[in-house]
């Protein structure tokens, strides 16, 4: 387009392609990163401090306690007397399995460690060749069929135990080959033993404490459980969308509501501006307001991640309700790039239905100057 005066020809053109998708992605990091200050700084603690959240990881604890100690009180989870680490699950499953690896080093021990054994025959009444075949099924390389122990188990083969008996000898220690083996058949034979176990028990084989009557069932505080951290994700995920919508009023709203160029922070700092395409004037405010619009849906592309130093990142996407609104502003991002790319006057989806174009701040109060209207 070119606009002629008395004194000279002023072509104004739309700003590049790669500077509009700077400007936006700048919008986009903008809002993220001061929405993450805002949840971890004020939102998080301010929850944390409420008698909903605090009642909450009550419950939450007092349930994960007593779901292990059902599996303290059925001979299936052993700790140390160490009574800091008694409900540490990780730890004491550890310590569980190395206690049952144990047994099968020497035979003839005390069987009160064979968790799997207990569990299957013990507590459910199956048959010891159910036990021997989940032997087999995860450990066929280790597990000897022609021997069996007292219980009716089969023996480790000769190798392993030599592998694995120095482990617990006082003043002796594995070589690197026991060493391999030892954690190879803690991580894929005993977990993975145990796995079925638990399995079992979330299935239709609910268990309790035969030692305290009082207690729950491990289903009935796992559901607790769940209904707790249920609870405090969906917490979560309302203060997410509150830091968010606060920094989205600030940027997208307040600030370009109150300066006559209608920009964000980020095009003020990239120096670019929304213009009527066919009289260069600046946009109406119903306009603006449509502009506001797509740029929120732009930054919500990055929703599912204001958590991401509470949760993780591979934790965010268990939270449905923040990364479905992102999926969403990510397809129309990918759309605006789409329509930047392909349009005579790199106009994306907002521009068009705006009538606008975008174009350097330059330019225009070159032009705007050249008119007699000033900067």
């Amino acid at each position: 387009m070119t606009s002629e005066t008395a004194k000279k020809v002023i072509d104004i053109y739309p700003s590049k392609p790669t500077k509009r998708v700077l400007v936006t992605l700048a919008d986009i990091m903008l809002t993220f990163i001061a929405s993450v200050f805002i949840f971890e700084v004020a939102a998080k603690p301010i929850l944390q401090a409420t008698p909903f959240y605090k009642e909450n990881g009550a419950i939450h604890t007092e349930s994960e306690r007593g779901r292990t100690q059902v599996l303290y009180d059925n001979s299936l989870l052993f700790y140390d007397d160490v009574e800091k680490e008694k409900y540490n699950f990780t730890a004491n499953l550890d310590r569980t399995a190395k206690k049952f690896i144990r047994y099968y080093s020497f035979g003839q021990e005390d069987s009160t460690y064979e968790s799997i054994h207990h569990y299957f025959v013990d507590i459910k009444g199956e048959n010891v060749e159910k036990v021997n075949e989940l032997y087999l099924k995860y450990g066929k390389n280790f597990f000897d069929e022609t021997k069996t122990t007292p219980l009716g188990t089969y023996e480790l083969k000769e190798e392993y135990i030599k592998f694995f008996k120095p482990n617990f000898e006082k003043g002796n220690e594995m070589s690197e080959d026991g060493k391999r083996h030892f954690e190879n058949f803690q991580q894929n034979v005993y977990l993975s033993l145990y796995r079925e176990i638990m399995i079992d028990i979330s299935g239709e084989n609910d268990l309790k404490s035969p030692l305290n009557p009082a207690l729950l069932s491990y289903n009935e505080y796992t559901k607790r459980v769940l209904e707790t951290e249920q609870n405090v994700q969906s917490s979560y995920v309302l203060i997410s969308y509150l830091s968010f919508t606060l920094v989205i009023i600030l940027e997208f709203f307040v600030l370009p509501f109150t300066n006559h160029k209608g920009q964000t922070l980020s095009e003020r700092i990239a120096k670019v501006e929304h213009v009527d395409k066919n009289n260069l004037e600046y946009l109406p405010l119903r306009y603006r307001l449509i502009l506001s619009i797509f740029n929120v849906v732009h930054a919500s592309s990055v929703v599912f991640a204001i958590p991401i130093l509470t949760y993780g990142f591979t934790n965010l996407f268990s939270l449905p309700m923040l990364y479905t609104v992102s999926f969403v502003g990510i397809l129309v991002l990918i759309a605006e790039l789409v329509f930047v790319l392909s349009t005579n006057l790199n106009q994306s989806l907002k521009e068009i239905g705006t009538n606008s174009i975008v174009v350097d701040s330059s330019l225009m109060d070159l032009y705007y100057k050249e008119k007699g209207y000033g900067r």
